[in-house]
């Protein structure tokens, strides 16, 4: 079994977890599994389902391997596409237990209606100030929380180590690609004016 580098690409690390390399399975494991909870994290705040959700997105990867091991026709052939796959996997699994589950698809306004239930409310610039470390961040976190679903949704896409392509970003949301850009600096501006920043 070969050592990882660390910057070998995903499209080099599912290949050579195609190939059976268990240590190239774990670290797309441990580079994407953060980034998949963020993103279904936009969907819904009920943590149990969104970790449900991406244990069976995991357990759907390694099916795919398997399968891939045995009929390489049903690898990916575009290895650098992964990602995507995974983020698209993840989606695709919340909306299966919500599906099964008898409950609505609006994922969005639930979320919102959890959000409210919960009495999560925005900062104000007053209450930042001297907040440092934990506490700064808990009020980032409630502030995305505060934000509409579309910009949460969008702004997790594009936190990913490295952010997914507009090109991707706009295939999952169904957005038009142009409007990723300007979506992102308006959803931005809202956090920033969430969390009592003015620039």
């Amino acid at each position: 079994m070969a050592r990882l580098s660390g910057d070998e690409s995903d499209g080099e690390l599912y290949k050579r977890s195609v190939g059976g390399d268990r240590t190239a399975v774990e670290a797309l494991v441990e580079r994407h599994h953060a980034d998949l909870v963020l993103y279904l994290r936009s969907k819904t705040n009920v943590a149990t389902v969104v970790d449900d959700a991406v244990a069976e997105a995991w357990l759907r990867f390694f099916r795919h391997l398997r399968e891939a091991v045995d009929d390489p026709e049903r690898a990916l052939h575009k290895p650098e596409s992964i990602r995507f796959w995974l983020y698209r996997t993840a989606l695709n699994a919340l909306n299966d237990q919500f599906r099964s589950s008898g409950r609505q698809t609006d994922l969005a306004k639930r979320a919102t209606v959890e959000a409210e239930a919960q009495g999560r409310t925005a900062y104000q610039p007053d209450e930042l100030a001297g907040l440092e470390g934990d506490e700064r961040r808990s009020a980032l976190r409630d502030a995305f929380r505060s934000l509409g679903d579309r910009c949460r949704e969008l702004l997790s896409l594009l936190a990913a180590d490295p952010p997914l392509s507009y090109a991707e970003v706009a295939e999952l949301t169904g957005r038009p690609i142009g409007s990723i850009g300007p979506t992102r600096q308006r959803c931005l501006a809202d956090l920033r004016r969430l969390m009592g920043v003015t620039t």
